[in-house]
């Protein structure tokens, strides 16, 4: 039985954490330690997860806990580089003292850095990780599918803890603002999915490094377009992540998949009729411009 211990940092929401702690509690097979900034008493006591506080200021701290620990998963979360690396090398410093053998850094998202600011940090710190000697590995799960779902019946079930945004789709009002020339590719993923695939990785004997009917109106808008729009404030990361995909950025390797094949991802379509099957919806529209909520 490998140990596997999740970090989780309130200094950000994580849009997966609770649901790959629900999976990780029902899977029954791993140890499961929460590292925290707060004892967080509701988590111990519904999940039997056991909490451990630890201070980024403490170096100590982070020994002490990682002691005897096969497998760290990150799931530190924020929209600033520095703070999304820093916390994280911290981390990964403390963690190489305690011989950890394995290390997830969080990626969750697609495998591109370079032309989206937000992801500075993750560069440093997978940099940092493969310098590292332990054994590590990205989750890269391309988009989540659960955006499509905002506002729908099945609301609560299929967010699955995803903060209320749309990406490009906007499924309610029916319109897809996609990016490029309408031919590129991304890969969707759903949380749930994504929560199963990383419970089943801790299996694995060696990490890889890379692991209803609704009519929209839709508008492809080509690189050279998106470079040159006017930036609206507060979705700086919206439009770099937007002109990244023109180029393919969006898909990634099924590697998981590929190993784990008792797992049969729900695609898009089943997510899309569970969300908004039985839900009257009006004549599409551009009227609405919102990507949050």
């Amino acid at each position: 039985m490998f140990a596997s211990f999740i970090l989780i940092s309130y200094r950000c929401h994580h849009r997966l954490r609770p649901t790959l702690f629900l999976h990780l509690a029902a899977s029954k097979k791993h140890t499961t330690t929460v590292l925290s900034l707060s004892p967080n008493p509701t988590l111990a006591s519904t999940l039997s997860i056991t909490v451990m506080p630890a201070s980024y200021d403490d170096h100590n701290s982070f020994v002490s806990a990682l002691t005897g620990v096969h497998t760290l998963i990150s799931t530190i979360g924020s929209f600033y580089p520095a703070e999304m690396a820093s916390s994280q090398l911290v981390l990964l410093t403390a963690a190489k003292e305690a011989r950890v053998a394995r290390f997830a850094p969080n990626e969750f998202a697609h495998l591109v850095y370079d032309g989206i600011d937000t992801y500075a940090g993750k560069k440093r710190v997978w940099a940092a990780a493969k310098a590292s000697g332990l054994e590590v590995t990205k989750f890269a799960t391309g988009l989540f599918m659960n955006g499509l779902a905002m506002r729908s019946r099945g609301s609560g079930s299929c967010w699955a803890g995803l903060r209320p945004w749309h990406f490009c789709v906007n499924a309610r009002v029916g319109k897809a603002d996609w990016p490029g020339t309408g031919g590129e590719r991304a890969a969707w993923s759903e949380i749930g999915d994504v929560c199963r695939f990383v419970v089943a990785a801790l299996d694995l004997e060696r990490w890889e490094e890379k692991v209803q009917r609704r009519r929209f109106l839709v508008k492809v808008t080509r690189r050279k377009e998106l470079v040159w729009l006017p930036e609206v404030p507060g979705k700086r990361f919206y439009h770099q992540t937007r002109i990244v995909y023109t180029s393919d950025a969006g898909m990634v390797e099924p590697t998981l998949s590929e190993k784990l094949k008792e797992i049969r991802p729900v695609s898009i379509e089943e997510f899309m009729r569970k969300a908004w099957e039985g839900v009257e919806l009006g004549e599409p529209t551009w009227d609405e411009d919102r990507t949050f909520g």
